[in-house]
């Protein structure tokens, strides 16, 4: 069952570079925001 991981669109082995881009700058806004 662990092929179906790598088959499903929804779990991708290899996510695209660009997700990781866009998550970055919101990671470093919330930490921005949190008080202390």
């Amino acid at each position: 069952m662990s092929q179906n991981r790598y088959n499903d669109p929804r779990f991708p082995a290899n996510p695209p570079e660009v997700d990781e881009k866009k998550e970055r700058p919101m990671i470093f806004l919330l930490r921005a925001r949190k008080p202390g």
